[in-house]
Order: C-alpha cells, then sequence, then structure tokens
C-alpha cells in the first residue's frame, strides 16, 4: 500500500502529462474570474496510521509496533490538519500534526509502558511548473486541470516518549528540523473527482532522514454553496533520528507510519 501515491503520480503523468505539453491554455482563460486571484483551502483529516519500528529511549531498547487494526486502542488524541494558498501558479502550504498513544510492550520478559507523543510541523513552497487547464469546468466553477510541481520546504517533528518499567519512569524529548524536496501533481478526471499524489524526501544525513508519500482520490460538491471536496487515500511517512542525550544514552527513532487517510477541503 505504500506504492499507491507513486501509481498515483505515475497515473497522473501518464493520463495528463502528455497532452498538457502539446496543448495551450485556452486565450480566453485570463476572464475566468473564478480561476484568478489567490485562494485559501483548509484540510481538517483523520490518518489513522499503523506505527511500526524500533526506539530506543532512556536506556531501554522497545519495538514500537501499533497495527492499523488496533490503533484507535492506543489512541489518547490526535488532531490533523493542512492549509494552502495558492494563486494556481505558485503556492504555500503548511501541514500539522499532534498524536498521543501509549502501548505496552515486553522487553527481556519485563513489561515496559511507552507512552509517545508526537508533533509535525512541515510546510514549504511550490511552483506548478505544468499547469494544463481544460475547457471543461468542474463542479466549483473552475476549469479542469492537470498540475505537476517541485516543492521545497521544512519539517519540525518533537517526540516525547515516556518510559514506565522495573517500577522507574523516565522521559526523554527530542526535536529537530530537516529541509524537504519533493514533487506534487493532481489531475481532474471529470468534472467531480479528482486525484492526486505527493512525495517527498528529508534529512539528507545518515543522523536524520525521511521519506513520505501520499496519494488521494477526491469528489468535489457544493455544500450551501461552498466548495468542498472529500479525500480518502493512503499516506506512508518513515523517519530516522538519533542523537545522544546528556547522560550519554542514545536516543533513537527508526519508525514508519501508514494507512488510510480519510479528508475533506473547503477552498475560500
Amino acid at each position: 500500500m505504500r506504492y499507491l501515491p507513486l501509481c498515483c503520480l505515475l497515473a497522473n503523468v501518464v493520463v495528463y502529462a502528455g497532452p498538457a505539453l502539446a496543448q495551450e491554455a485556452p486565450a480566453h482563460l485570463s476572464d475566468d474570474t473564478p480561476d484568478q486571484g489567490w485562494h485559501l483551502t483548509v484540510s481538517p483529516y483523520v490518518w489513522a496510521a499503523s506505527l511500526h519500528g524500533n526506539a530506543e529511549l532512556a536506556g531501554f531498547r522497545t519495538r514500537v509496533d501499533m497495527p492499523f487494526s488496533e490503533i484507535f486502542d492506543h489512541l489518547d488524541f490526535v488532531t490533523m490538519g493542512e492549509v494552502v494558498l495558492s494563486d494556481g501558479k505558485v503556492g504555500a502550504y503548511v501541514d500539522g500534526q499532534y498524536v498521543k498513544t501509549s502501548q505496552d510492550a515486553s522487553v527481556y520478559h519485563q513489561q515496559v509502558g511507552l507512552g509517545i507523543r508526537k508533533t509535525h510541523v512541515s510546510g514549504g513552497l511550490f511552483y506548478n511548473v505544468i499547469d494544463h487547464r481544460m475547457a471543461e469546468r468542474t463542479v466549483h466553477g473552475v476549469r479542469r486541470r492537470f498540475t505537476f510541481a517541485p516543492v521545497v520546504g521544512l519539517r519540525w517533528s518533537k517526540l516525547s516518549a515516556d518510559v514506565a518499567a522495573l517500577g522507574l519512569t523516565a522521559n526523554r524529548k527530542a526535536d529537530w528540523t530537516e529541509v524537504l524536496a519533493g514533487i506534487r501533481t493532481a489531475g481532474d478526471i471529470d468534472r467531480h473527482w479528482v486525484i492526486d499524489a505527493r512525495l517527498n524526501a528529508g534529512g539528507f544525513s545518515d543522523r536524520k532522514s525521511s521519506m513520505d508519500g501520499e496519494g488521494t482520490i477526491g469528489y468535489r460538491l457544493r455544500l450551501a454553496g461552498l466548495p468542498l471536496t472529500v479525500r480518502a487515500g493512503y499516506r506512508f511517512v518513515h523517519q530516522q533520528y538519533r542523537m545522544r542525550d546528556f547522560t550519554g544514552q542514545q536516543f533513537r527513532w527508526n519508525v514508519s507510519q501508514e494507512g488510510p487517510l480519510l479528508g475533506l477541503s473547503a477552498r475560500f
């Protein structure tokens, strides 16, 4: 399933890129008022991601293993969302997540309680190097289009972990920032349906690195006059980070998150 974002990206390129490069946008496009100016898109979403990997915290090494079927049993609190500001050609985005989970693990036949609080905030700029607009309009009143854009940005991650074992409790925190580079593409299938995909890489060092991707299919509609898009898809994120704390102990986080995503986008 983690290859779904790549499949969506390839589908977009195959279906749209050839015609987009070969054709020009209609000359009267500048008169198309709904396509002009800056627009804000707000997208709250739910990402039911399983966690798999290894963590070394406060001298304890433990396996992080929360399958999708059990994620809601371990989930204590979550909030997620994305905001995009764009004039159609250039744009900026901010995506944020806060997740709090708890689980019990067995380490050397001893029960270890592991509480994890994760905060991820990423933001960046994109520029549509391909922006092909078709004659037909979507139900939102704008022209159907295919876009392909490189992305540059930053991701800030904060991890706080509580480990309880052998009657002792320890807490470790770490935060780090990494440079991101990637691509994003979107294409309208018809008046209602749209597919999009994103791929990013970050960190680019042996101490910290990451890879993430997302592929979704959306259905456009209008509710009380507001342009909305219901989206469903799949997202994966792999992060690797290691450091030594002030005690000389190793802090290591090598975990993958992946799972289905469901969201709603409102365009203003």
